[in-house]
């Protein structure tokens, strides 16, 4: 949970399953956080969001992403990681630490490479793709005053 700039509380979430009842507890984090900050003088609007990061052996087909109780309607922004490109950016930016494992990469790249074991398709190497980063990174050598 997070409380942006704005005021805005945003809820994130990482799933790997699809459940029955997910978007019912979902939903039950806006009542909650609504009862608990309703009269603090601090809010003065209730803005509530929540987006959900599935894995990617999750298909959007499979996911509800709202809940309408008839007077309350819950909505939520589904991220389907099996829908996000980043493979040819990935191999890319393997190519060019093996080419100069000096060379200083930028926060997108390194974020491309450590978040790489969330965009696998399949179940079974999502779990092994951790094991590979230092593999990966053997050869890198990082400016520590760069590091973040």
């Amino acid at each position: 949970m997070y409380l942006l700039e704005d005021g805005t509380f945003l809820h994130v979430e990482y799933q790997t399953t699809v459940k029955k009842h997910d978007t019912f507890r979902f939903g039950g984090y806006v009542l909650g956080l609504y009862n608990k900050f309703k009269d603090d003088k601090r809010y003065s609007a209730f803005i509530f969001k929540s987006v959900i990061i599935y894995a990617p052996h999750i298909k959007r087909a499979s996911v509800k992403s709202s809940l309408d109780l008839g007077s309350i309607l819950y909505q939520f922004d589904p991220l389907f990681l099996n829908e996000v490109q980043q493979e040819e950016s990935y191999l890319q930016i393997i190519d060019k630490i093996r080419q100069n494992p000096n060379v200083q990469l930028t926060d997108d790249e390194k974020m491309i490479i450590l978040y790489k074991p969330l965009f696998n398709r399949r179940k079974k190497k999502l779990k092994e793709m951790p094991f590979l980063l230092p593999e990966i990174f053997k050869n890198y050598r990082m400016n520590p005053k760069r590091c973040t």
